[in-house]
């Protein structure tokens, strides 16, 4: 492991976004932090997989509580938290991820090679179908709500006014790919 990500791990670990700044964003790769506190390379977009492809599932139990969280991956908007829970998404098989947004918080148009499945957990989350944002067209989901997003359809999304917790589930490779190049908080970090 090179010494940027050992200082990076460190950083996740010891005070998750207080020291991440220390460590020159062009020298370390986006990431992911693991529910054990691991990381793991954020994926570019990628094709799904086959389903011969698939990982073996491996044992996962862990309460809420015990989650290690910190800001969520820089292919997201700021202001988002998030949480590894298992999987990895980066490769084949199966993933979860866990996010916490505020009230307002906004995902412009996009849309993933897999399937995307997202649970409310908390809060409510508003989904809608389309190129360009537009809340006309945005359904909410309140805890216990579900959503499937089959891969390759246009959505976007924003948490209501009392923010949103959402888990979500899919199969890797993620990726995601902004509708509006100019709207990918990737970009916006060169």
């Amino acid at each position: 492991m090179s010494a940027s990500r050992t200082t990076l791990l460190a950083c996740a670990i010891l005070a998750m976004t207080a020291c991440a700044a220390s460590v020159p964003s062009d020298k370390v790769p986006p990431v992911w932090v693991t529910s054990e506190g691991a990381i793991v390379d954020v994926p570019a977009a990628a094709p799904a997989p086959a389903p011969a492809a698939m990982a073996p599932s491996v044992h996962v139990a862990v309460n809420d509580k015990d989650l290690v969280w910190g800001d969520a991956p820089p292919f997201l908007p700021p202001g988002a938290k998030a949480v590894l829970v298992s999987g990895d998404p980066t490769k084949a098989g199966g993933f979860v991820i866990r996010m916490k947004a505020p009230a307002g918080y906004k995902i412009p148009a996009h849309f993933h090679p897999g399937d995307e499945a997202v649970t409310v957990l908390g809060g409510t989350f508003l989904i809608g179908m389309g190129d360009t944002f537009d809340t006309s067209k945005m359904k909410a989901l309140t805890a216990g709500g579900y959503m499937l997003m089959p891969a390759g359809h246009h959505h976007f999304a924003a948490c209501g006014a009392g923010g949103c917790y959402v888990q979500v589930h899919g199969t890797g490779p993620f990726g995601m790919t902004y509708l509006n190049p100019a709207d990918d908080p990737m970009k916006k970090m060169h």
